[in-house]
């Protein structure tokens, strides 16, 4: 009996021993599982990408409202020059600016130009006439505006730029524009904007002049000429056709009488028979044995022929003296 139980007692404890090593066995698993769990690292989240905004729609402008572009301007060089009342102008360029500050565009031409003061005298830029200034466009003439128009004040000889300014349309070529420099009752020079045709006008020249005669106790020597389209005397444009011819003497007294009025004392003969007085004499009165040189001399021609020309002097003794030449 007692060795039944203690049988039944060492089956009994190895079967217990078997489910403990079972349990053991079982927990372990759990565990290491229980610890696979804790340490296995979850992937991170992506980031989500924010949508991008939405661009608002621009204001939709109210079509009556809405402003027409202004006409573009343009600048242009230009070839030509023209004399006029004492100044010679070489142009430069030519502006067109168009103002939109109204309903309609508005334009103006702005034709510079290097102006060249040739008076012996400072020469008043606002007094230039830039009335006499014309623009031609398709047959229609447009006058220079003074207000827009400028040319600073010139000391003898001297030179500026300045400005002939023209209302004109915004939409403007200058493709068969003329400038009319001088109205056609006056010397006039017509020029092509463009440059397609030359200059048309009388251009001054000098005449190769030189010689000498003497009248009694007068002696004169001449040296140069040149023929203009405005007055030596008083620079103003001459009517169309006719020419002023300047010369350039010196003189010298050897009388004794107190004076000499020159302008009485020299006359020009034409080609044609004419005589014409001086415009322009050289000094008013000279004085016993008095030199002067390079005096001017000046007579008004009304469309002056080609062909001989003849200067004479006279003086109060009625000693005459001549000195020919050719034009």
């Amino acid at each position: 009996m007692h060795a039944d139980i203690e049988g039944f007692a060492s089956r009994s404890g190895g079967r217990a021993r078997s489910w403990l090593a079972l349990l053991a066995a079982l927990l372990l698993i759990v565990g290491l599982a229980a610890c696979g769990e804790e340490v296995a690292e979850e992937p991170a989240p992506e980031p989500e990408e924010e949508p991008e905004p939405e661009e608002e729609p621009e204001p939709e402008e109210d079509p009556e409202t809405e402003e027409e572009p202004a006409a573009e301007g343009w600048v242009e060089s230009l070839v030509g020059d023209f004399w006029y009342e004492g100044a010679h102008v070489e142009l430069l360029e030519a502006e067109l600016v168009v103002d939109d500050t109204y309903s309609e565009p508005e334009g103006m031409l702005s034709v510079r130009g290097e102006f060249t003061n040739l008076t012996d005298d400072t020469y008043r830029g606002s007094l230039f006439p830039f009335d006499d200034m014309i623009l031609v466009v398709d047959g229609a003439q447009i006058i220079a505006t003074g207000y827009a128009s400028e040319l600073p004040d010139l000391p003898e000889g001297g030179r500026n730029v300045g400005e002939i300014a023209f209302a004109v349309e915004p939409d403007l070529e200058l493709a068969g524009v003329e400038l009319h420099a001088g109205p056609p009752a006056k010397q006039h020079t017509i020029i092509a904007l463009d440059g397609s045709a030359e200059p048309e006008g009388f251009e001054p020249i000098e005449v190769d002049l030189s010689g000498d005669m003497a009248a009694g106790d007068l002696l004169v020597e001449v040296s140069a000429g040149d023929l203009w389209p405005f007055s030596h005397d008083r620079f103003e444009q001459l009517d169309d056709g006719a020419l002023s011819l300047g010369l350039t003497v010196d003189l010298a007294y050897e009388g004794d009488r107190y004076s000499r009025h020159m302008d009485r004392e020299f006359v020009l003969e034409l080609p044609d028979g004419r005589t014409v007085m001086p415009e322009l004499a050289p000094a008013d009165t000279l004085q016993p044995n008095e030199l002067v040189t390079d005096e001017p001399l000046a007579f008004l021609v009304e469309d002056p022929p080609e062909g001989a020309y003849e200067l004479t002097v006279t003086t109060a003794d009625d000693d005459t003296a001549a000195f020919d030449f050719e034009l």
